[in-house]
């Protein structure tokens, strides 16, 4: 496939709606697209982050990591992220930002991604300083978007500012 795509291909998104360190071939995989020149990019819950995993994804030249980070307490965080850790995903920002300083390396950007909900909306800001205090470079807020039907209702913030979607489905302006 990359043989067929490599000559075209500047980007590659190594995740979509999974988890990418479930894959044993993820670094090996990010390898080859650094060969051909191609940016590699994956999101992650962080919770089966190593030092050892960490050290071969920065190895691999893999050039960004997006943690999601749901919230600033264990409370907040799970009210999206069911059966995660908080305290796990937050180990797995610092380990991956002490393997890239420890090597040396400007990558991976390392950057944390929240849902805005409505057990987060109110400490977005410690979400923040959190990150950054353990070293991500960036921190992403996103609106949450639900699929009709599904009892998730109770997610969406009560701050209109942080609702992505109207109730008949249709994005809102400016969000």
């Amino acid at each position: 496939i990359l043989d067929s795509i490599g000559k075209r291909t500047i980007w590659a998104n190594l995740f979509f709606q999974g988890e990418p360190l479930l894959n044993p071939y993820l670094p090996e995989m990010v390898s080859l697209f650094t060969g051909r020149k191609i940016f590699t990019s994956i999101s992650t819950n962080g919770l089966l982050l190593t030092s050892t995993i960490a050290e071969q994804l920065v190895g691999s030249g893999l050039k960004e990591v997006i943690f999601s980070i749901d919230g600033a307490s264990e409370e907040e965080y799970l009210a999206y992220r069911r059966g995660g850790s908080l305290q796990a995903a937050w180990d797995a920002v610092s380990i991956m930002a002490t393997v890239r300083k420890s090597k040396r390396v400007m990558f991976p950007r390392i950057v944390v991604q929240s849902l805005i909900t409505s057990a987060n909306e109110y400490s977005l800001s410690k979400i923040r300083s959190t990150a950054l205090k353990l070293g991500a470079d960036a921190v992403e807020f996103k609106t949450l978007h639900l699929h009709r039907g599904i009892d998730s209702e109770h997610l969406l913030p009560f701050n209109k500012r942080y609702v992505g979607y109207t109730a008949e489905g249709k994005q809102r302006k400016g969000v």
